[in-house]
């Protein structure tokens, strides 16, 4: 049962897109982990960071942000594996 102060993130893991409830305060780099579950993506949870796409250019975010102010700021989340990283 979700508490009525969590937020809830649209998120595309790789392509597939999720709804994930979380409170407001957590920072997305602890959201990591259960959006890969949650899209069944069995991977490292460090190789992978949030980003935004911003005018066709995918744009890193800070990874300390709150669940609160992302959910406020941004429609949807893009959860990709950070550049470099292959697998």
């Amino acid at each position: 049962m979700s508490n009525e102060k969590d937020v809830v993130l649209k998120i595309s893991v790789s392509g597939t897109e999720i709804s994930l409830e979380a409170n407001p305060n957590q920072p997305l780099q602890s959201l990591v982990e259960k959006a890969l579950k949650d899209a069944g993506q069995a991977s490292t949870p460090d190789q992978w960071a949030f980003y935004i796409n911003k005018d066709n250019t995918m744009v890193a975010v800070d990874m300390a942000m709150k669940a609160g102010d992302a959910a406020a700021q941004f429609a949807i989340l893009y959860l990709n594996k950070k550049a470099g990283v292959t697998g």
